[in-house]
């Protein structure tokens, strides 16, 4: 008789200590999520050109930015907290086919055309 209280206690011991752990768990995945939400949510993509600044919008708003310089035309595509250049008239397309980045302080480069596409620290975001 003692060795089934035994047994249940071991079993309930062990429910117990899973429970714990799962818990644990399931709070530093919420903890996580909710600092690399805050980070997204901050980050900026800057566009420059021979030094210049062409554009500097938050990462968190898609939409597609037109780059003319008179070396050449870009188009970048910024979508679901990333940016890649999504079209240009350059001969080797480099920067075309170069991953999309999201990261600070990546950054895709078109040499042909002068081009910079960074991501940066900078929190463009409207203030209420």
């Amino acid at each position: 008789m003692e060795e089934k209280g035994n047994l249940q206690k071991r079993v309930l011991n062990s429910v117990l200590f899973f429970a714990v752990v799962l818990l644990i768990a399931f709070g530093l995945i919420v903890l996580r999520l909710a600092i690399t939400n805050k980070e997204d949510a901050a980050k900026s993509v800057v566009v420059e050109s021979d030094g210049s600044i062409l554009y500097a919008v938050p990462l968190s708003d898609d939409q597609t930015l037109s780059v003319k310089t008179e070396y050449g035309e870009n188009s970048i595509r910024i979508e679901r907290g990333k940016v890649y250049v999504e079209n240009a008239d350059c001969p080797k397309q480099i920067c075309v086919h170069t991953a999309p980045i999201r990261d600070i302080g990546q950054t895709i480069v078109c040499l042909p055309h002068r081009v910079v596409v960074s991501v940066t620290a900078i929190d463009l975001r409207k203030k209420e």
